[in-house]
């Protein structure tokens, strides 16, 4: 099922409002709640959860009730991803509130996706707290995994493909920001030192510029390798993963807003970003084969674009 007119600017409604709610108490609101164990009932709880920001509480609610092997419900599952993104740090109104800022560049809006609670700001660069990121990391791959099971069995209706290319979007940025401050830090080069996360994680434009031209800092350490992952031969790499779905996202939105005339902000923030990380023109078709080509070394040279950019 596709979203059309109205309905789709009810969902796109819907995200503020679930950005809005869960900016509130962090209360936990699961004390007190109806004992009811019927389905609605905890669909209820869990609904309230997420608005009051207890992600913990939503998801150890609807864990329970989701099977991402044989039947994924298609209510439980972007609740479930929601309250994933939600510990996150994903919010959606700051991404909205970017679209009337001047000056940003594509990889700048999508980091304007991560609450400003998560944030550090240094001059024009926005970073992560390295030792925060890996969790972060595991909630957003738990998302995209969630609503990945109900693509796989054909139960996705367009607000989800669009829910997990967000997901996948912000999984993209903090990812390549966590693997670049690992490669620069230069402690890791000690066989002794196994801890990661010294240096902050770099999620703008601004800080990867900050990055490559600090004298403090050995930018020639990142290069292809620094975005090396562990898999099996022939597997999809998560970066190739994450385009793939944003790109889904992209053509979700398109035919939700099929005519020229239908423009939408976040479709063509989303969409400059996917051809500003794989380095080709606006003439370009996106594929699923031309993804599946990007590699550790195209990754390397996104990357260095970022690092040189004016």
């Amino acid at each position: 099922m596709h979203i059309q007119g109205d309905a789709m600017k009810m969902f796109l409604w819907g995200i503020v409002i679930w950005a809005l709610l869960t900016a509130c108490s962090n209360d936990s609101i699961f004390q007190g709640i109806s004992q009811n164990s019927s389905y609605d009932a905890k669909i209820s709880d869990a609904e309230i959860a997420i608005d009051n920001s207890d992600y913990d509480d939503a998801i150890t609610e609807l864990s329970v009730m989701y099977n991402t092997t044989t039947s994924p419900d298609p209510t439980v599952g972007p609740l479930l991803a929601s309250a994933f993104m939600g510990r996150a740090g994903v919010d959606i109104t700051n991404f909205i509130a970017s679209f009337t800022s001047s000056g940003l560049g594509p990889l700048d809006y999508v980091a304007y996706m991560i609450s400003p609670s998560k944030v550090t700001i240094n001059e024009n660069g926005r970073y992560l707290d390295g030792t925060a990121v890996p969790g972060f990391l595991s909630d957003l791959s738990a998302a995209e995994s969630t609503l990945q099971a109900l693509v796989t069995k054909g139960y996705a209706t367009s607000d989800d493909e669009i829910q997990l290319g967000m997901a996948s979007a912000v999984h993209f940025i903090m990812n390549m920001g966590n693997k670049t401050a690992d490669a620069l830090d230069t402690t890791l080069s000690d066989s002794y030192i196994t801890a990661h996360g010294i240096l902050p994680v770099p999620i703008n434009t601004a800080a990867y510029q900050f990055y490559s031209t600090s004298k403090n800092s050995s930018w020639t350490s990142v290069g292809p390798s620094s975005f090396r992952e562990d898999v099996a031969s022939g597997a999809v790499l998560s970066f190739q993963e994450d385009l793939i779905n944003i790109n889904n996202a992209i053509i979700a939105f398109n035919e939700a807003f099929p005519k020229p005339s239908e423009k939408n902000q976040m479709k063509d923030n989303l969409n400059a970003f996917l051809y500003s990380a794989l380095g080709i023109t606006s003439d370009k078709t996106v594929t699923d084969g031309l993804i599946l080509a990007y590699t550790t070394a195209e990754l390397n040279a996104y990357v260095q674009r970022l690092a040189t950019q004016q």
